[in-house]
């Protein structure tokens, strides 16, 4: 979960509340040090812009901010990410640009972050990578997609939407066995 905290916020949480009281102990508003790097990484992430937020998002993760963090949409900064394969003109027509996407992907994967962790819609990153076989070429040459998809990727295009398949299929097994 993210919270902005504000100036504006801040002021409002020290205000007397009528006997003195101040609003400062709401738990909601207090962010452990852990949870702000979190939610500056799934910022990061989620506004990706370049050269700073790779840099700033090496920072976070050699630190040890978790890449698999989750907004309250259960969305990892892998997967927001995502959104610029799809959505970002700057990916397909600046190739600089394109570069830093697929290392910042290149550095979540290598930290640990999860490809098939599927937020609260059903989705991961790989769903939405299917539509970049470069970018999946290239992540599967430096093994950092799961062994089970990588051994099909650079001789089955439609592999993944095999995968994801079965998948829904074992989740499905899975929920009518219990």
């Amino acid at each position: 979960m993210r919270y902005v905290i504000t100036p504006l916020l801040i002021l409002l949480c020290t205000l007397p509340q009528g006997r003195g009281e101040s609003t400062l102990a709401a738990p909601a508003v207090e962010l452990s040090v852990q949870q702000q790097a979190e939610s500056e990484l799934l910022g990061i992430a989620e506004n990706f812009n370049g050269t700073a937020a790779l840099q700033r998002m090496r920072e976070l993760l050699g630190q040890g901010v978790s890449p698999n963090a989750q907004d309250t949409a259960g969305d990892t900064p892998i997967l927001l990410m995502c959104s610029i394969l799809e959505h970002d003109y700057r990916y397909l027509h600046d190739a600089h640009f394109a570069q830093e996407v697929n290392a910042a992907f290149e550095l979540l994967l290598s930290h640990g972050a999860d490809a098939m962790h599927e937020n609260n819609a059903g989705c991961n990153a790989l769903f939405f990578m299917q539509s970049k076989p470069e970018l999946l070429q290239a992540l599967n040459q430096k093994k950092l997609l799961p062994k089970e998809l990588s051994i099909r990727i650079p001789y089955d295009t439609l592999a993944l939407n095999r995968y994801m398949r079965l998948r829904v299929q074992q989740a499905n097994y899975t929920t009518h066995a219990e």
